[in-house]
């Protein structure tokens, strides 16, 4: 009999560890447990036409790259590394999903530039005749573009600028430098 009792005993315990083997496995990690997407840092300050990077940690490949509002920024995915680009000012959400369909997030705020500073901020000239300005500031090359070149042309050599009066009137040169920084020059040609 004992040896009976000692069989069921064993038996129980067999089964016990058995149990006990099989409900721990069910925690193991399969593969299929979402893993956390971070992006760092989570918000961005840009200027037109700026850029900057954050790191994507976590997640499972293959990720897609959305913004709420693509006309004001834009971004990639470069490996880990996410480079959003400003477009013009306003506000942005940059969204990284993965696989599994986890998602972070990126704030973006994009900001004008502060306008270009010049010598003169305006230049009265007599038709057929030329002035100059400086642009004090600002990145070259510099873009220049007359307003109406039936009163005034415009030509720019590095940092100078030179109008040059057409026929009697008013009107204005716009200049803006490589990073989107721009500024007026008021024009009166007697």
């Amino acid at each position: 009999m004992k040896t009976f009792q000692k069989s069921i005993f064993m038996s129980i315990v067999l089964c016990c560890l058995a149990a006990i083997t099989f409900s721990s496995c069910s925690d193991d990690d399969n593969g299929n447990t979402p893993l956390g997407l971070l992006i760092s840092p989570s918000k961005m300050e840009l200027a037109i036409g700026g850029s900057d990077s954050a790191l994507v940690l976590g997640g499972r490949a293959p990720f897609t790259v959305t913004s709420d509002n693509s006309d004001v920024a834009t971004a990639v995915l470069n490996g880990d590394t996410l480079i959003v680009t400003g477009l013009k000012a306003g506000k942005a959400v940059i969204t990284v999903t993965d696989s599994l369909k986890i998602s972070g997030h990126v704030s973006v705020n994009v900001t004008a530039p502060d306008s270009l500073e010049f010598s003169n901020d305006s230049v009265a000239v007599a038709a057929g005749t030329t002035d100059t300005i400086t642009v004090d500031g600002g990145e070259a090359p510099f873009e220049t573009v007359s307003d109406d070149e039936t009163i005034a042309t415009v030509h720019v050599d590095g940092d100078t600028i030179s109008i040059t009066g057409i026929a009697a009137g008013t009107t204005s040169v716009a200049v803006t430098d490589k990073n989107g920084k721009n500024g007026k020059i008021a024009v009166a040609v007697e």
